[in-house]
């Protein structure tokens, strides 16, 4: 069993209606199944959330620019979202 890190944006009611008014070829372009430079969807205690699966060992300056890229990810499904920092997660996952 391989450990990770898992760095995300938690998905509330508001975040999740409004990425179902998203077009579907435009939300299977940012969020794939497989790891890669897009978003995951990720389930953890019957809550959901989009980002990346890393490393089990990044550096900090690593974790920004992955923040930045995840938050830009994001805005551009659903640009009029009030985003926040305390909706970002980061876990330690066995997979």
């Amino acid at each position: 069993m391989a450990k990770g890190l898992f760095f995300g944006f938690f998905i509330d009611s508001f975040y999740k209606k409004s990425l179902q008014e998203v077009a579907d070829p435009l939300k299977k372009l940012y969020i794939q199944e497989e790891a890669g430079s897009y978003l995951q969807l990720f389930q953890f205690q019957e809550k959901s959330y989009l980002g990346k699966f890393l490393d089990d060992q990044v550096d900090l300056r690593s974790l920004e620019l992955t923040y930045h890229h995840l938050l830009s990810l994001l805005k551009q499904l659903v640009p009029n979202y009030p985003y926040c920092e305390e909706k970002m997660v980061l876990f330690t996952v066995f997979h």
